[in-house]
């Protein structure tokens, strides 16, 4: 069965956050257990876009003032009466793109992935996140500041551009600050990696602030949290970003490499038992919750035993002999 994408997933999303505004009856409710049941990044998308509508009701009634009981005025050509808690659904299932109906007070909003999923997250300000797999993330959004604290993980930034905001995305003691333009940030274990695809930003370490470098679109760098720049350069920014369509792009690494990164996709996990093989560079485009696909590849290039017989790992090679 094809695996359902993040998009179809949060327009899914959106419409039961339309019906569960409706005063949801027992078949309903039923219905919702079974479509959660389906796929574990429901729920959290659902309570992303319940988030959304709560916090639509609160910016509607304090720039509208009508009681939810009393319908909006609306054409004579339709006979629905316009409710604000109607009102509220339909602005979840836009995930509130109209950013002028925003109030931006100082507030932290926390998002989270887990294993195998990429969300997009529409920010208050306009600007958009792109959240890779197994990441959490911590926006505030203040009257002259817009921060993002990346936990764990890798997201990808599109900055509405807002001169008197600056867009700063803290990882660790590393920082990257931008106005209007598009970055990645991961974080590793010593450090993070930035990517820039469009505009430029400005990097440093809070350990050595007085170190900054601008990266421009085209260019990218792994800074450590003591704040050594290493691999600054031109990067093939489009291949890096793959992951946004749940593609892993593999242009010249190891098996090793490519393993690893597999393995933050899927809870069926790829074993490299033969250390001889794990150096081996490989080339080709994958989906990245297809990791069967890629073993067989690699059978084919390599010619070594792949075994597919066990539900939570893959084994790639034979053991060496002791």
């Amino acid at each position: 069965m094809t695996r359902e994408s993040p998009a179809q997933i949060e327009r899914d999303a959106a419409r039961w956050a339309i019906r569960l505004g409706e005063d949801p009856d027992a078949q309903t409710l039923a219905e919702l257990e079974e479509w959660l049941a389906g796929d574990r990044r429901r729920r959290g998308a659902l309570l992303q876009m319940q988030g959304v509508s709560r916090l639509a009701e609160t910016i509607l009634s304090e720039k509208s003032g009508f009681d939810e009981a009393t319908p909006a005025r609306v054409p004579e050509r339709t006979s629905h009466a316009i409710t604000r808690r109607r009102a509220l659904g339909i602005a979840a299932a836009a995930g509130l793109a109209v950013s002028g109906i925003w109030v931006l007070e100082e507030r932290t909003r926390s998002y989270a992935t887990i294993r195998g999923e990429v969300r997009s997250i529409p920010l208050a300000d306009g600007s958009m996140a792109v959240m890779n797999t197994q990441s959490r993330i911590n926006v505030t959004l203040a009257a002259t500041s817009r921060t993002v604290r990346l936990d764990t993980g890798e997201a990808w930034f599109k900055v509405a551009h807002d001169r008197s905001k600056p867009f700063v995305v803290e990882a660790g003691p590393v920082r990257v600050r931008a106005v209007g333009t598009a970055f990645s940030v991961r974080r590793l274990d010593e450090g993070s990696r930035i990517e820039v695809s469009e505009g430029r930003v400005e990097i440093w370490s809070e350990l050595q602030p007085k170190e900054r470098i601008t990266l421009s679109a085209g260019q990218g760098a792994f800074l450590a949290d003591s704040g050594r720049i290493a691999d600054a350069g031109t990067v093939d920014v489009d291949r890096r970003l793959a992951w946004r369509e749940q593609r892993i792009d593999l242009e010249g690494e190891t098996l090793a490499q490519a393993v690893a990164e597999f393995n933050r996709y899927n809870e069926r996990q790829l074993v490299i038992v033969d250390p001889a093989v794990a150096g081996e560079r490989f080339h080709g485009v994958f989906r990245a919750e297809d990791p069967e696909s890629f073993a067989i590849a690699v059978h084919d290039s390599l010619r070594v035993p792949v075994s597919l017989s066990e539900p939570a790992e893959i084994r790639i090679g034979v053991p060496p002999h002791g």
